[in-house]
């Protein structure tokens, strides 16, 4: 199954939980996953990963197979996104920026999103997490841990 994952998802993947100093299995398989065609995200995450300039970027710059350009169908699909939650990328582009086109992209290839982000009990439209539009949406939000769980990959002796 393919995944649409969010910069949050890999932030926590890689820098946060499962550093490659740690896990370098888990990172070649993460590696072999992009190259088949199983993880990708919008050009919009590597955007977001720029600003950063970390070895997240540093590493995601050397997966071009992870990101998909903003083709029409992602374009629609964004568009949808945003024509129901409208406040969602404040004018400014502060924040959640790539966050629409992360769900645009699992709506065009109906998969899951991967990503760091916790459910918003929050009265304000602005403050709407990818789970929240998951949901509305019928898709499947999970963390990065969950994924490899559903990859049923394990690691250890």
């Amino acid at each position: 199954m393919p995944y649409s994952i969010d910069t949050s998802g890999l932030v926590d993947g890689r820098r946060r939980y499962y550093p490659p100093s740690v896990f370098q299995g888990l990172w070649e398989d993460i590696e072999d996953l992009i190259q088949a065609g199983g993880l990708f995200a919008s050009d919009e995450v590597l955007h977001d990963l720029v600003r950063q300039d970390d070895d997240v970027h540093a590493w995601a710059a050397t997966q071009p197979a992870l990101f998909l350009p903003l083709d029409d169908d992602i374009q629609v699909a964004t568009t949808e996104v945003m024509t129901v939650f409208n406040e969602w990328v404040p004018v400014d582009r502060s924040r959640n920026v790539a966050d629409p086109f992360v769900v645009a992209v699992a709506r065009v290839r109906q998969c899951p999103v991967v990503s760091g982000e916790k459910w918003s009990n929050s009265p304000y439209p602005s403050r709407v997490a990818i789970p929240n539009v998951c949901q509305h949406f019928g898709l499947r939000h999970m963390t990065f841990l969950e994924m490899i769980q559903d990859l049923r990959w394990t690691y250890g002796r």
